[in-house]
C-alpha cells in the first residue's frame, strides 16, 4: 500500500513539474520552481527514504508511528497542496509573453541608486555590524551564557531573557547590504568577501543556517537576471555542493565551526560519530513529511478542533519587544491547538501544507496553498513587468529564496524572516524616491551585454 502510494506520488509530481519545465514562461525566477524543489525533497524524496531506508528517528523523537493508512493519507494532502499551490501559482504569475530575458534592458545603479545606497549604508550598517558582534555571544538557558533565553514548558518554544530578537537578528540586513554592494559594484571580485564573511558568520553562529543558502540563492538569481539565463547551469555546483556540505555538518554539531575557529573540545554523542553520511539524512532538516503526518493524526480526530487561523493573530502580538511586554503570550495569543499535548513537536515545523490543515482541514488547505500561490503569482508577474527597476528586481530576488522557509515553517515566520532582509532594501528604495521628489530627475544607467 505504502509503496503504490509513494509511486503514485512520485508520477502525480512530474506531471506538474514537468510541464511546467518544459513551458517557455517558466524560469528559476518562478515561485513554482521554489515550491516544485521543496516539495519534490520534503514530500517525495523524503517518504522513499522514511520508508525503504527506515528512517524513524523522527517518529520515535514526537512518539507517533503511523499505520500505512496514516502514511499514504499524508502523501495525499500534500499533492492536493502542491495541485492548489501550482494552479494559483500558474495562472495569477502567468505573463502576457514569454519571459524575454534576451532582449530585457539591464539596470546599473545611477547617481541617486549610489548616494542612496551610500546613505543606507550609513544608517544601517552599524547596527548590522553592532548585531554581528553581540549575536557572536554565547547564547545559553536558564542564567547560562551571555544572551539569556528560555524555554516555555507549556508550548517548548524557546525566548529572550536579557535581551530582545530585534537586536540579536538585525545582523540578517549584513547579508542583504552585501547582495546591493555585489550589484552597486558590478559584481567585481572584491564584492564577494562581505558575502563570504556572512556565510562564515553564520556558520559560527551555528543555529539560524538558513541565511547562508538564502543569500547564495538571492545572487544566483541575481547573476541569472545580469546573464540573460532563466534556468540554474550544472557548473553552478561547484558552489552550491561545498555550502550544502558546510550546512549539513552544522546541521549535526552546532558548534561545527564555532569549534574550528576557538579550539574547543565540545561533547559529540559517539552516536553520530558511527553512522554513514545516509544514516545522518534521519534529522529533521528536511523531515516535514513526518511532521505532516503527525498534525494530520492529531487533528481535529484527537484535538477535538482546529485552529480556524487564529495562529496568524500573533502578527499583531509578535512585533512589540517582550522586554516592554513581560506578559506577552508565547507563541499565538489564541491557541486552540497545541501540538505539543499530543506528542513532542518542540522546535518541529508545520509546513505551509500542515498549517493549512491545522487551520481548517481540507478546507484551510485549499486556502491556504491558494492564497499564498495567488500572492507569489502576482509578485512574479509585476516582476516580469519592471525588468529595467534595479530596487524591484533586488528586491523580488530576495525575497522568492525566503520563501522556501515559508514553504517549511507555515504561519507569520515569512515576517519575521523577512523583516530584516528586506529592511536594507525598503531604505534604500525609499532614499531614492525622496531624493526624486527634492531634485531633477537623473536616468538609471542602462547597460547591454549583447
Amino acid at each position: 500500500m505504502i509503496a503504490a502510494g509513494l509511486y503514485a506520488q512520485l508520477t502525480f509530481f512530474l506531471l506538474i513539474a514537468a510541464p511546467f519545465a518544459l513551458s517557455r514562461r517558466a524560469s528559476l525566477f518562478h515561485p513554482l520552481s521554489f515550491y516544485l524543489l521543496f516539495h519534490f525533497i520534503v514530500f517525495v524524496l523524503r517518504p522513499f527514504m522514511v520508508h525503504y531506508l527506515e528512517f524513524d528517528g523522527r517518529w520515535r523523537y514526537m512518539g507517533y508511528f503511523p499505520s500505512d493508512a496514516e502514511f499514504v493519507h499524508t502523501l495525499l494532502v500534500s499533492s492536493v497542496a502542491l495541485s492548489i499551490f501550482a494552479l494559483c501559482c500558474w495562472y495569477f504569475g502567468r505573463t502576457n509573453v514569454p519571459p524575454m530575458l534576451a532582449y530585457a534592458r539591464f539596470p546599473e545603479f545611477g547617481r541617486r541608486e549610489r548616494k542612496a545606497f551610500f546613505w543606507t549604508l550609513v544608517l544601517l550598517g552599524p547596527v548590522a555590524l553592532y548585531s554581528l558582534l553581540f549575536a557572536a555571544q554565547d547564547v545559553g538557558v536558564h542564567d547560562v551564557g551571555d544572551i539569556q533565553m528560555t524555554q516555555d514548558l507549556a508550548t517548548g518554544i524557546t525566548i529572550y531573557v536579557n535581551t530582545t530578537g530585534y537586536v540579536v537578528d538585525a545582523q540578517t540586513m549584513f547579508g542583504t547590504l552585501a547582495v546591493l554592494t555585489m550589484w552597486r559594484f558590478r559584481f567585481a571580485a572584491w564584492t564577494w568577501l562581505p558575502v563570504i564573511f556572512f556565510v562564515l558568520y553564520r556558520g559560527f553562529l551555528g543555529g539560524g543556517r538558513w541565511p547562508m543558502i538564502t543569500i547564495m540563492l538571492t545572487i544566483l538569481l541575481i547573476y541569472l537576471y545580469r546573464n540573460r539565463q532563466r534556468w540554474f547551469r550544472w557548473r553552478y555546483l561547484a558552489v552550491f555542493l561545498p555550502l550544502f556540505v558546510f550546512f549539513q555538518n552544522i546541521g549535526w554539531d552546532r558548534n561545527y565551526f564555532r569549534d574550528m575557529i576557538e579550539g574547543g573540545q565540545r561533547i559529540v554523542h559517539q552516536v553520530d560519530d558511527e553512522r554513514t553520511w545516509l544514516q545522518k539524512q534521519d534529522n529533521p532538516d528536511f523531515a516535514n513529511f513526518e511532521f505532516l503526518a503527525f498534525i494530520l493524526n492529531v487533528v481535529p480526530e484527537r484535538s477535538g478542533t482546529y485552529t480556524y487561523f487564529t495562529q496568524y493573530l500573533q502578527i499583531f502580538t509578535e512585533p512589540i519587544p517582550r522586554i516592554l511586554w513581560s506578559e506577552k503570550p508565547v507563541g499565538p495569543p489564541v491557541q486552540l491547538v497545541n501540538l505539543n499535548s499530543y506528542g513532542n513537536f518542540v522546535g518541529l515545523t508545520n509546513s505551509l501544507a500542515g498549517d493549512g490543515w491545522l487551520s481548517f482541514g481540507w478546507s484551510g488547505v485549499v486556502v491556504t496553498m491558494g492564497l499564498v500561490g495567488m500572492v507569489l503569482g502576482w509578485l512574479h508577474r509585476r516582476f516580469w513587468a519592471n525588468l529595467s527597476n534595479p530596487s524591484v528586481v533586488v528586491t523580488y530576488c530576495t525575497f522568492v529564496p525566503l520563501t522556501i522557509l515559508w514553504f517549511r515553517d507555515g504561519g507569520i515566520m515569512i515576517v519575521k524572516t523577512a523583516l530584516f532582509a528586506l529592511l536594507p532594501i525598503f531604505v534604500w528604495r525609499g532614499i531614492i524616491r525622496l531624493s526624486t521628489r527634492s531634485g531633477p530627475v537623473h536616468g538609471t544607467q542602462i547597460y547591454s551585454r549583447r
